[in-house]
């Protein structure tokens, strides 16, 4: 079984996702991100590769729950700089493409390279 990582984090927050994924029923494990110290203080959590799609829509619907429907619709925003029109992530407000801010809140978009 190949296993990927999934998310990385600090143990507290690692071991909570394992904890939901295992309610569900999909099989995860915690592992040390390469620690050279001796005193590791970010974790990986994987899971086999044939999971991790269904893992991550989990995790994600989790956290999108929690989420207002405004942030919800931030979080959902794809800045397409090729559109003629942009939304922007932070305050939804629509204009057209060309500034690399916000015209209404200054959120710096910046731009393709």
């Amino acid at each position: 079984m190949e296993a990927v990582a999934l998310l990385k984090g600090d143990m507290q927050y690692v071991k909570a996702m394992r904890a939901r994924l295992l309610e569900v029923g999909i099989a995860c494990d915690v592992v040390p991100e390469d620690c050279t110290s001796g005193a590791c203080s970010s974790f990986f959590l994987a899971v086999a590769k044939e999971q991790a799609e269904e893992a991550a829509s989990l995790l994600d619907a989790d956290w999108r729950s929690e989420l207002s429907d405004e942030a919800q619709a931030a979080a959902a925003t794809v800045i397409d700089f090729d559109a003629e029109e942009m939304t922007c992530p932070a305050c939804l407000t629509k204009f057209a493409t060309g500034p690399e801010e916000c015209p209404d809140c200054g959120l710096f978009l910046g731009a393709p390279e």
